[in-house]
């Protein structure tokens, strides 16, 4: 993220950071938890923050990337100047299953989910998954 996405950036370190992210996502649906306890599971709760963290990750690295200027200390050194008249105006980036085209002016398609990128997929699939290992430690019994 530092090199990528950090106060300095430009569009090939962003667009290697972004497809990192994604890799890491795709690694991320294959994680395996041992630790079958139901109190006091750090193995979950770092399975969690992971996926938390990755989600964080990507929505500042995408945002980043289409925000084409400098503004403040975040220095675009592709696009060096402010840009007020395209730019003035927050990012709002979410997960879903459904492209955000659909949802949103055409002037806050986020890349996260619309054209040339993949949609990305709904945080409920990766909730539902850590939901399922869940409730298969709570029907094993504890040794």
């Amino acid at each position: 993220m530092e090199e990528g996405a950090g106060i300095y950036r430009d569009e090939p370190k962003m667009e290697k950071t972004c497809k990192t992210l994604r890799t890491l996502r795709e690694r991320f649906k294959d994680i395996i938890i041992e630790d079958r306890g139901s109190t006091f599971n750090t193995e979950v709760m770092n399975a969690l923050e992971l996926d938390f963290m990755l989600d964080v990750a990507e929505a500042v690295a995408n945002s980043a990337l289409i925000r084409r200027e400098s503004r403040g200390s975040h220095t675009r050194t592709d696009f060096p100047k402010r840009d007020d008249e395209n730019f003035l105006k927050h990012t709002l980036a979410y997960r879903t299953t459904r492209r955000t085209k659909d949802r949103l002016p055409a002037s806050h398609h986020h890349p996260m989910a619309t054209g040339g990128e993949k949609v990305l997929e709904g945080l409920e699939t990766q909730r539902s998954v850590l939901d399922s290992e869940r409730r298969q430690w709570q029907n094993q019994p504890l040794h």
